[in-house]
């Protein structure tokens, strides 16, 4: 599938918005979050701008930057808010999407504001360290874990927060879809989270962590989700 000739590319770091092809007054706006080190331009250059405007071309599309850096320096989740801010403005009804790192990054954002979004995917989300895995394992489950830890507040930690807020329900309450594959890398702490979904709400193929799994689990979330329908999906 070749890249859209839309618009014409700016620097491949900025962050890029398509139109919607057939506007409507409650267009939603998809926002899509890269992994570590992806560019908006990358998710150009694989399809996923084409297929979202093919698929339903009532919905518009912003492709965001990500700094794996301002998340260890504790800045990434003030700048996504930032960055959204002037875009609710514009659009009444906001999705989010995002891969690896910039899922976590997105359920981070669930985690403080869940209120200004109507829907989500997460796709293959990093949610941290092997060390913090087996914590959380150890403890027995994720709420086990999450009833014997105090509030994190330290916006470096954004880990710890979207695990506790995942083991205290959050996935349950609002349309968040968990896209998975199975050769993932980090497939062990993903099932671990996936306790905390709404079965119906997961989907897995076979895959690693790479961008053929990305761009497949965004074909299958396509395939499933109504852009008509206020519920986020089918």
């Amino acid at each position: 599938m070749s890249p859209p000739d839309w618009p014409l590319p700016p620097p491949a770091d900025e962050a890029l918005f398509f139109a919607a092809a057939e506007p409507r007054p409650d267009s939603p706006l998809v926002v899509l979050l890269p992994g570590a080190y992806g560019r908006p331009q990358d998710l150009v250059e694989r399809g996923f701008a084409t297929e979202l405007r093919e698929r339903h071309p009532q919905a518009a599309l912003l492709l965001l930057p990500i700094d794996p850096l301002a998340v260890t320096q504790g800045v990434a989740l003030a700048r996504l808010e930032a960055a959204l801010a002037p875009w609710r403005a514009r659009f009444a009804r906001i999705w989010l999407a995002g891969i690896s790192l910039g899922a976590l990054l997105m359920l981070a954002h669930l985690a403080e504001a869940p209120g200004g979004v109507e829907s989500a995917l997460a796709m293959a989300p990093y949610l941290g360290t092997r060390a913090l895995e087996k914590e959380i394992g150890e403890a027995g489950s994720p709420a086990a874990w999450a009833a014997a830890q105090t509030a994190c507040r330290d916006a470096r930690e954004l880990e710890k927060r979207v695990w506790r807020w995942l083991a205290e329900g959050g996935a349950q309450r609002l349309p968040l879809s968990l896209g998975l594959a199975r050769e993932d890398r980090f497939y062990s702490s993903q099932t671990l989270a996936e306790t905390c979904w709404p079965a119906e709400r997961c989907f897995k193929l076979s895959g690693e962590h790479d961008w053929p799994a990305w761009r497949a689990l965004w074909t299958l979330w396509l395939e499933r989700v109504n852009f008509s329908d206020n519920e986020g999906n089918r």
